[in-house]
Parts: structure tokens; sequence; C-alpha cells
């Protein structure tokens, strides 16, 4: 990688970083609330506490503190990867937090329509379905 970065005269950039250390973590409360928290707080042996805490703690404050996405993008790459994973309740849960997150229903739904080569009729059928009923939720709130 070193000999290519050299020959195309390339220099890495170091992503810049938020000035708050737990920006992504507010990010997190602000897009999903405690809906993770929840969902898993009867697991035994702390595995409850354990799962969330390591989602705010990797993903959030690690992956969310990077400048180099907006939060709205980074909502619509994680939703579209999901997609393709085929993860109904996770795209659920991520559809409605990026729209949240400031991305339009009809922004996601054609961008998981350009994923129809990739994952065919099924699964892009889907999740516009999901994505169109949650976005019809947010609204009736």
């Amino acid at each position: 990688m070193q000999t290519v970065f050299e020959q195309q005269q390339l220099t890495p950039v170091q992503p810049q970083l938020q000035p708050d250390k737990n920006f992504g973590a507010k990010m997190q409360n602000e897009i999903y609330g405690t809906e993770i928290k929840k969902l898993l707080q009867d697991l035994p042996d702390e595995a409850g506490d354990f799962i969330p805490e390591a989602l705010t703690q990797h993903f959030f404050n690690d992956f969310y503190n990077r400048e180099t996405l907006p939060v709205r993008d980074r909502e619509r790459y994680e939703l579209l990867a999901l997609i393709t994973l085929n993860v109904n309740f996770q795209i659920k849960a991520h559809a409605r937090g990026s729209l949240k997150a400031g991305n339009s229903e009809s922004e996601l739904i054609w961008s998981v329509i350009q994923l129809l080569p990739y994952v065919g009729f099924p699964f892009v059928i889907n999740s516009v379905q999901i994505i169109h009923q949650v976005a019809q939720e947010l609204i009736t709130k």
C-alpha cells in the first residue's frame, strides 16, 4: 500500500475528530434513545449491560466521532449495509434512525433501489416497504 501511495503521490489524512469525546453517545441517544438497552435488559450475566455499552463505545463513540461523514450519510450507509444482510428488525430500527438523522423517505428509497442488482427484488421491495411504514409512523407521531 505504501508503494501505491507513493506512486500515486497520495498522502493519507488523519480523520478529524469531534472535540466532544461523547459526541457519538449523544447522537446515539438523540437518534435511538434507549431502545437497545430496553431490548436487551433481561439478558443473563450482565450481557444486557455489556452489549449496549460495547455498541456505544465501539460504534458510536469511535466511528461517529470521526467527522469524515456527516451523521445523516453515516446512518443511510449503515441502513444500506443492514439491508444486504436482510435483518428486518435492524432495518426497521435503522430506517427510523436514518430518517431522524435527516434523510428523507425518498432519499432512502432511492438509495435502496441502487442495491437492486446486488441484493435482488425481494430484499429491495421488503426494505422499501419497511422504510415507507416507518416514515408514515413518524409522520403520525
